[in-house]
């Protein structure tokens, strides 16, 4: 109930007398701090993947201390399999615990190596622990054949008891275990194989939530947060991304260490000069690194660590010795680090457990294929567009990832995310904030994924340098691309073929678009049109196809380019669009009785949507000026919001406020009166427009100037009012045309223009009901052709 009614918020906030910035104040306060209540709201998905900003984390559960049960169970396990009891075992490896403090983790501990690896030795050290409830329960634990216990008669420290550990059996491999670790799985098979793969390995430390270089998911951070999964599935996670991968590293880490008996027995044991416990295995493998043993991190194996627990509020002073003691013994020490983290060989096992959580909460769990959409996070109908092919595509059992383009201080980030609607993960470092110099972790992350074919939307601020980069990330992994044109970036970096005053520039020849350029510049900067221009056209050259929602787009582009292979695809939408009938008259209120109307009766004028210059702000402002001016009997209305709400609202029109691309039929529709038309004043050739097909499924009268794909679609439709550009610069004109449709004009297709533009083909308006997505729009049919073998 709760959730519900805090899932309307946006509707709440709607109907509040407030301003617009006042109201998004108050949403992003409520979601910061209840979000949890929104997670299956699509205002709140939306909200989330443009506040970017991380929202309050929850720490992981502690370790808890398994019950009587648990332990008996685990007796009952092992006669069930027959396996031998473990204070018989001897072999290779095994494994030694000691112990000091912290008896809730200590047990964790011990239950989890039992429990993961029955058939091993495990080796239990009293280090004459001052907690005698814990050490009372080690002995009843060993007298019921779990482990092995050995107990010092005083305190002889972390060092003393590891070496002591070291010569239990002087034939067999060791691993040392903190005491405030868990283990998970087949890890101890794991991490042998790990060390097995070479005869110079001497180490294997396993990635942890709290192993200093081997931590995932952020590297030297102790990651306590609480994740979408479990650490055992994490394990998991790593078992199944990452098998059979290791990578050398300077150190190995002391919370968890396999040592090969031969280089144990060629380096020493621990020098127990450190005393501390910190610091002693680092020593270790660099002694051994000087005599040509490796130490190596094993990707494919995850402990979790707790930390600090036997030397609780003394471990910060204790390590920060440690490490003195360390660097004034091998002073090269910190350098070899600083050069492994630069390096980060670690990124790659990263990346790809947090791809493997991506795909794992996926809304499709078995997908037949996965696509990745490329794609920038300005909004409006290019987010429209990806949210709406993605839910189809869901629907069609067909994984979709999204790479969303954005620009941090000047720098392009990408983040890979899942669909649309679907929260982004927390804590992943590997597949989120990449730069452009990360391709290599991304390809690893996307190879994870099973991408299979890409499919781009828009570079974003990446529009410069973005189509050598996208083609290479292509051909890297080995698949194809289609693109869909969106607005005219590929022959424009002004985006939209406009001049500096929002105007439609007409489309000169290379000089003029060089003289644009200089006069008007970019928002990529100096752009040369040459240069820019063949990047994108090498990037076109070698797509599967070019996407065009209109014919008018694909018009455009090859009168530039005609030798593309061009496919004609009206964007996919959830619910289709009916043809305008009497219904959307501005005399009548669609499905309702049409009344009587006095002819002095105002007519409302709405113009939905994000309302800038090249949307035809200033013709707006132009018309509202004039109706004042000359007392016209019409009122205009911005469903939406513009760049200039304060201006808009002195010359007396009204702003309803933002909305999610999801409402804006509702917007519209709640804005609608009896005589209204809607008003789509775009100066520039759109390629599609969502908005339109908002204003037709509500059915209100459409009017737009002769131009781009509103022409088109209009046409098609049969319904609508198609202005002459020329009158962009004619609020007068525009005015008289709208006060002629509310007194009773036609609302047939209405040209305001003796010879009547011609758009070209007409665009069908919407697709058939049991159409496939990937095969009608897509024609991805059979196998995928991969021109690189990703096994």
């Amino acid at each position: 109930m709760k959730s519900a009614v805090f899932r309307s918020l946006s509707g709440l906030l709607a109907l509040l007398p407030l301003r617009q910035q006042k109201k998004e104040a108050l949403k992003a306060f409520f979601y910061r701090h209840f979000g949890g209540l929104f997670r299956r709201s699509p205002n709140y998905a939306e909200w989330r993947r443009s506040h970017p900003k991380r929202l309050s984390l929850v720490l992981a559960p502690s370790p808890q201390e398994p019950s009587a049960a648990d332990w008996d169970e685990l007796v009952a396990r092992r006669l069930r399999g027959g396996l031998p009891v473990p204070t018989n075992l001897t072999g290779n490896p095994y494994v030694v615990v000691p112990v000091f403090r912290g008896r809730r983790e200590t047990l964790a501990c011990l239950y989890s190596a039992c429990l993961a690896a029955p058939s091993v030795r495990l080796v239990v050290i009293d280090d004459a622990t001052p907690d005698l409830s814990l050490r009372r329960r080690l002995v009843e634990l060993a007298a019921d054949g779990h482990f092995e216990l050995i107990r010092n008669a005083s305190n002889q420290g972390f060092l003393r008891s590891v070496n002591l550990g070291f010569a239990i059996d002087p034939e067999a491999d060791v691993v040392i275990l903190n005491s405030d670790t868990e283990v998970f799985g087949d890890w101890l098979d794991r991490i042998n194989a790990a060390a097995c793969r070479s005869p110079d390995i001497g180490t294997v430390t396993p990635l942890s939530n709290n192993g200093d270089i081997a931590s995932y998911p952020h590297p030297r951070r102790d990651n306590q947060v609480e994740l979408e999964v479990d650490f055992a599935q994490i394990d998991d996670l790593a078992r199944t991304a990452n098998v059979g991968r290791a990578v050398d590293a300077p150190t190995g880490v002391g919370f968890c260490l396999y040592i090969r008996r031969a280089c144990l027995g060629e380096v020493g044991g621990f020098d127990e000069r450190f005393r501390a416990g910190y610091g002693e295995e680092n020593d270790f493998c660099l002694r051994a690194a000087a005599k040509g043993w490796r130490s190596v991190i094993a990707e494919d194996v995850f402990v979790r660590h707790t930390g600090a627990v036997s030397f609780a509020r003394h471990a910060p002073r204790l390590r920060r010795a440690g490490m003195q003691a360390l660097v004034s013994r091998h002073p090269n020490y910190e350098d070899q680090v600083d050069v492994f983290l630069a390096r980060d060989p670690l990124a790659g096992a990263r990346a790809r457990i947090d791809a493997a959580r991506l795909r794992r909460q996926h809304p499709v769990e078995d997908p037949e294929r996965a696509l990745l959409f490329v794609v920038h996070n300005w909004g409006g109908g290019v987010e429209q567009h990806v949210e709406e092919l993605a839910s189809q595509l869901r629907v069609e059992g067909v994984a979709v990832y999204q790479l969303r383009v954005r620009s941090v201080a000047g720098t392009i980030r990408l983040d890979l995310v899942g669909p649309p609607g679907v929260l982004a993960l927390e804590e992943v470092p590997g597949i989120s904030e990449i730069g452009i110099d990360g391709s290599r972790v991304l390809v690893e992350a996307l190879m994870q994924l099973g991408i299979e074919h890409v499919h781009l939307h828009h570079l974003g601020e990446f529009s410069a340098g973005g189509p050598t980069w996208l083609g290479d990330l292509c051909a890297e992994l080995g698949v194809p691309y289609d693109v869909t044109v969106h607005d005219y970036a590929s022959i424009c970096p002004r985006l939209h073929l406009e001049r500096a005053d929002g105007r439609y520039c007409g489309e000169p020849d290379e000089a003029g678009c060089t003289r644009c350029l200089a006069e008007n510049g970019s928002r990529f900067g100096d752009a040369d049109i040459a240069s820019w221009r063949a990047k994108w056209r090498e990037l076109l050259v070698g797509s599967r196809a070019v996407i065009c929602p209109t014919e008018d787009a694909r018009r455009r582009l090859a009168n530039r380019w005609p030798d593309l292979t061009y496919r004609i695809r009206p964007h996919p939408e959830r619910e289709s669009i009916r043809s305008v009938t009497e219904a959307s008259k501005p005399g009548s209120a669609g499905s309702s009785a049409a009344r009587d109307v006095e002819p002095a009766e105002r007519l409302r004028v709405l113009v939905p949507g994000a309302i800038n210059e090249q949307k035809g702000l200033g013709l707006l402002l132009d018309c509202a000026s004039d109706a004042r001016a000359r007392a016209l009997p019409l009122e205009f209305w911005i469903v939406g919001y513009s760049r200039d709400d304060a201006r808009a609202e002195r010359e007396g029109i009204v702003v309803t406020g933002r909305f999610a691309s999801a409402q804006a039929d509702d917007a519209i529709r709640t804005a609608r009166v009896d005589r209204c038309v809607a008003l789509l004043p775009s100066l520039t050739p759109e390629t599609w427009s969502f908005t339109l097909s908002s204003v037709l499924r509500v059915g209100v009268h459409p009017v737009a100037f002769d131009l781009g794909a509103l022409a088109e679609r209009i046409r098609a439709i049969g319904r609508g009012t198609l202005l002459p550009l020329e009158w962009a610069d004619r609020p007068a004109m525009v005015n008289d045309a709208l006060l002629e449709l509310g007194e009773g004009g036609n609302v047939g297709l209405t040209l305001r223009t003796e010879q009547g533009r011609s758009s070209g083909r007409a665009t069908s308006q919407a697709w058939a009901t049991g159409s496939s997505i990937l095969e009608d729009y897509y024609g991805l049919v059979g196998p995928v052709e991969r021109t690189r073998d990703l096994s």
